[in-house]
């Protein structure tokens, strides 16, 4: 960045005219505008990401409990991980022919979707999807 170099340029003559003050001032002011330029870049970052996850979600549409792609007819994704965290994540079928979410553990028999608690081995039903 051309004013960083010019700040740089400017603190070494203060500090080669021995004025110390100044060039401290400077290399404050360059510290800030280094982080200022950080967390420009990290607002960028985050304003991609929720830029896609807005234009995953209005691609997405919901069928036999599990999401699919409109635009390319992609899937089935686990509504679960989608919803809770914007991962799309496939869903693996099982040699019971039930899919599942490799992650969430999710399980989808078309027409109901339960998740497998691990840890009480109760399932929660979701009518709603």
């Amino acid at each position: 960045m051309a004013i960083l170099d010019d700040l740089k340029s400017i603190a070494k003559t203060l500090r080669e005219a021995d004025k110390i003050p100044q060039y401290e001032q400077i290399l404050d002011v360059r510290e800030k505008m280094l982080e200022m330029q950080e967390e420009n870049s990290n607002l960028k970052k985050e304003n991609k990401k929720l830029k896609d996850n807005s234009q995953i979600e209005n691609d997405l549409e919901i069928k036999n409990n599990c999401y699919y792609r409109k635009s390319n007819k992609l899937g089935p994704y686990c509504t679960c991980c989608w919803d809770d965290e914007n991962k799309l994540l496939n869903l693996h079928k099982k040699s019971s022919g039930k899919i599942h979410c490799p992650k969430c553990k999710t399980v989808v028999e078309f027409g109901k979707t339960f998740t497998i608690s691990n840890s009480t081995n109760r399932s929660i039903f979701n009518k709603g999807r």
